[in-house]
């Protein structure tokens, strides 16, 4: 199938559905979740869709903005905790490996209850057992979380020491 015929068909898919995410359409057509991207990406230059995180959805739909952070941070607290627990149970608490976090409001309730597992490590063990903190390679090491130092919800890019 050409990118073009493709590219009607899912404008059709997205009209009469209101809504296709990239997952949905990669399996659909049997091509990569990159290729339906750009698929996205040309059908929102040519005004056909509008595209959201995970998606798209039909140009006129009056809204798809996600709520703040601050927002999100408060909804589903219970859901959040056991998925955090759940994830939690899976890291290795001898310290070995690496785990990568990234930011979101129910990833911070992981990244809360690691610190604080890793925290109780250090009273225990002694100071080796430590929360190190990677953004592009560049190391730091704050109180996480809430380090008095950079109170910040979410590091991206290079940081300083």
């Amino acid at each position: 199938m050409f990118a073009e015929e493709r590219q009607q068909l899912i404008v059709g898919l997205i009209t009469a559905s209101g809504r296709a995410s990239v997952t949905d359409l990669a399996e659909r057509f049997s091509i990569t979740t990159e290729t339906v991207r750009r698929d996205l990406a040309a059908l929102e230059a040519a005004g056909s869709v509008r595209r959201v995180h995970g998606g798209a959805v039909s140009p006129d739909r009056f809204s798809t903005n996600e709520e703040s952070i601050l927002v999100r941070t408060d909804q589903r607290q219970p859901e959040k905790i056991r998925i955090a627990e759940a994830a939690l149970a899976l890291i290795p608490q001898d310290g070995t490996g690496s785990v990568l976090i990234d930011a979101g409001s129910t990833t911070e309730s992981l990244a809360e209850l690691l610190a604080a597992r890793t925290a109780a490590t250090a009273a225990i063990s002694g100071p080796s057992a430590e929360l190190v903190v990677i953004t592009h390679s560049c190391p730091s090491r704050p109180g996480c979380p809430g380090n008095q130092a950079s109170p910040c919800t979410c590091w991206a890019g290079r940081s300083a020491d």
